[in-house]
């Protein structure tokens, strides 16, 4: 075989088909660098969209205050993997962890979207983080509208008008889809959902001063709660106290006093502690008999005061809370017991002191 020998015509017709589609793909090369180059130097030329204004989840995120949702926004940002949001959307938690909990979502002033969240089975960390995905998921699907609506549209079809304009869909989130050019369709009406909360507690009691010795006792009580007020009603029973005669000797009366309490609280929150001042009111009565004495009479005595306390409850679990108050009191009607001595020759009058303090502990469960 020879070195120098020429290629068959065949093999050349091939190197030149070759050589011709090297040469097109260098142009076509070419001219597809120079077409990225115009573009990005004209797309520089052009002055960059203003970003929309944004503000702080912080700011964004308007929820009712209950401590089990306290660092919700933290939570917040863990999901949504940012500190700032679009400054047109706000969103609105309504309720508290063990009830219903209403999430709102606005955008520019509007109502977009509303999901309802069932927490009465959830303790105070899973009901925060259940509440706080689905805040971040209702954020995310309205940051993409935003971000669709902003974008820049050509011409498009006007979308076919439903039969029922009244009608709406949900997405697979549970969010109210919003109409085109950013107009809410209609929603049925829903009742709004309550914000007051009803409560039953048993609590022990240590009054001083109110009986002429200190007492202790227990009874029920009931609560309703909306915001930072909360009235209690309150029911007491003390334990007998034995008050003891100068004479005859060994003789005596057993005093007890049951009271009824209303008090009007207004309790300011950090985290899971409440704690405020309470305006009380009270009535109720002593009853006492003789003691070792051979005419043993029962008498009952009307006893009404006034007072104030302050107190504190520390959240157990979503429903459950450990109250203590302490208060001081003011009798308006001084009971003054008379209680009769042996023939009922003698009498011996106890009278109660005008200013007395109570102390009382309990459970509180919320329905």
């Amino acid at each position: 075989m020879k070195t120098g020998a020429a290629p068959p015509a065949s093999e050349g017709r091939q190197l030149v088909v070759m050589r011709g589609s090297m040469t097109i793909g260098r142009a076509v090369g070419m001219a597809l660098a120079v077409a990225t180059w115009l573009t990005s130097s004209s797309a520089r030329a052009e002055p960059p969209a203003p970003s929309a204004p944004t503000k702080s989840l912080e700011d964004t995120i308007r929820r009712t205050a209950d401590p089990c949702f306290d660092g919700i926004e933290a939570s917040v940002r863990k999901w949504l993997e940012r500190d700032r949001v679009d400054a047109r959307i706000a969103v609105v938690v309504e309720g508290r962890a063990g009830e219903e909990v209403v999430v709102v979502i606005r955008r520019d002033g509007v109502i977009v979207g509303e999901r309802r969240l069932q927490t009465s089975a959830l303790s105070c960390d899973r009901a925060r983080e259940t509440v706080s995905l689905a805040v971040a998921m209702a954020i995310d699907a309205t940051l993409l509208k935003l971000r669709s609506t902003d974008a820049p549209e050509g011409p498009v079809t006007p979308p076919a008008v439903p039969a029922d304009p009244t009608a709406t869909d949900s997405s697979p989130h549970g969010m109210n889809r919003v109409a085109a050019r950013g107009v809410p369709k209609q929603r049925s009406k829903q009742a709004p959902s309550s914000s007051v909360r009803v409560g039953l507690g048993l609590e022990e009691r240590v009054w001083l001063a109110a009986l002429p010795r200190a007492a202790v006792g227990s009874g029920p009580y009931l609560s309703i709660e909306r915001g930072a007020l909360r009235a209690r009603l309150a029911a007491s029973f003390t334990l007998p106290v034995d008050i003891p005669f100068t004479d005859p000797a060994g003789a005596g009366a057993r005093v007890f006093a049951v009271a009824g309490e209303a008090d009007a609280c207004a309790l300011a929150r950090a985290r899971t502690i409440s704690m405020g001042p309470c305006a009380r009111m009270g009535a109720g009565g002593w009853t006492g008999i003789g003691r070792g004495l051979a005419r043993a009479e029962s008498t009952t005595v009307p006893w009404v005061f006034v007072g104030g306390a302050l107190m504190a409850a520390w959240q157990l679990a979503a429903r459950w809370e450990l109250v203590g108050h302490a208060g001081l009191l003011r009798a308006i009607i001084r009971p003054a017991l008379t209680v009769g001595k042996a023939g009922g020759r003698l009498e011996q009058t106890t009278v109660m002191p005008e200013l007395g303090a109570s102390f009382g502990i309990g459970l509180h469960y919320a329905l």
